[in-house]
């Protein structure tokens, strides 16, 4: 984390969260964990825990990854890498992809 000089630092919890919980505890307010959850309520795409829950992070996976990969079309992003770098990159996007399925009585649904 200091050799890329971050200031903040959100961890996905999964598949080891004692590990993320540790880091977490290190650096308070500079490193939190992620846990992803469906946004059932319409609260939004992240929420920042509080109290008990401070240095956890709930986001909507779904949410996250169409606002990146918007963020990403439209060059909003910009990656210091050059091509071979990305390429690890490029194969773990390209497995992404988003189903639209068309609901007579709701309209659509993704």
């Amino acid at each position: 984390m200091l050799q890329y000089n971050a200031m903040t630092v959100v961890v996905d919890a999964n598949p080891y969260p004692a590990w993320v919980r540790k880091m977490v505890k290190k650096y308070p307010d500079r490193v939190f964990m992620n846990y992803y959850v469906q946004d059932r309520n319409a609260l939004g795409t992240v929420r920042w825990g509080s109290g008990k829950d401070d240095g956890v992070v709930l986001s909507d996976r779904t949410k996250v990854f169409d606002i990146v990969a918007g963020e990403i079309a439209r060059t909003d992003i910009i990656f210091r890498l050059t091509g071979a770098q990305l390429e690890d990159y490029i194969k773990h996007w390209a497995v992404m992809y988003r189903t639209i399925v068309e609901n007579a009585r709701n309209g659509v649904l993704v």
